[in-house]
């Protein structure tokens, strides 16, 4: 048996061929081909959005240098009347030094470890203290429990020159009574004795 194709069924074989011919090359050409355009495309738009954000990071670095030399600078001027970080027995020997300078005998002093703490108002101020800490690597606070005997006016003398001369320190307590005690003759005498807590005030500037 002999198949005869007609001029229609040529055709229509040709036009299948075209089609399928069609189809495998936009399923193995042009959609890859697409797809990679594609993905690209959005390369590129990341790309453009991370350097915008570079861009804008650099341009603020100079205001942000300018704020944090600006705090610096306040933090160092705020901080400026403050003793360096020492250990305790240099807090000792500024502390029993001042005693003995005002001519009042050190009973006692005990040191608390310092540790980060913002200076509070003072003990006769308004202004409330706080506990907030200001810094944990700069700002030091160690307290001192003093006992002192001496003249009245000697104790006096040794508040007033610690409020006015000696900003890194603050009396946070005090307490005074008249006490008994025999002196070299073997007669009884009075004498003050007073009994304080004082905060003083260090920085670390090492850590700047």
């Amino acid at each position: 048996m002999t198949l005869e194709l007609t001029e229609k069924d040529i055709f229509m074989l040709k036009l299948a061929f075209s089609v399928l011919a069609a189809v495998l090359l936009i399923r193995f050409l042009l959609m890859p081909q697409l797809s990679r355009r594609q993905e690209l495309s959005m390369q590129l738009q990341e790309a453009a959005a991370a350097r915008q954000e570079m861009e804008a990071s650099i341009s603020s670095i100079p205001s942000l240098k300018e704020a944090a030399e600006r705090s610096l600078q306040e933090l160092l001027e705020a901080s400026e009347n403050y003793y360096d970080a020492m250990e305790n027995r240099q807090v000792d020997e500024i502390l029993t030094g001042l005693a003995l300078e005002m001519d009042l005998f050190p009973v006692s002093l005990s040191i608390d470890e310092a540790k980060p703490e913002l200076p509070g108002a003072y003990l006769y101020s308004a202004l409330p203290e706080t506990g907030e800490v200001f810094s944990d690597t700069y700002i030091l606070t160690a307290r001192g429990n003093m006992v002192l005997l001496g003249e009245e006016e000697n104790v006096f003398r040794f508040l007033d020159t610690v409020e006015t001369k000696y900003p890194s320190l603050q009396i946070r307590s005090v307490t005074m009574a008249e006490r008994t005690y025999l002196d070299a003759d073997w007669q009884a005498a009075e004498q003050m004795e007073v009994r304080l807590t004082l905060a003083v005030y260090m920085c670390h500037r090492s850590s700047l």
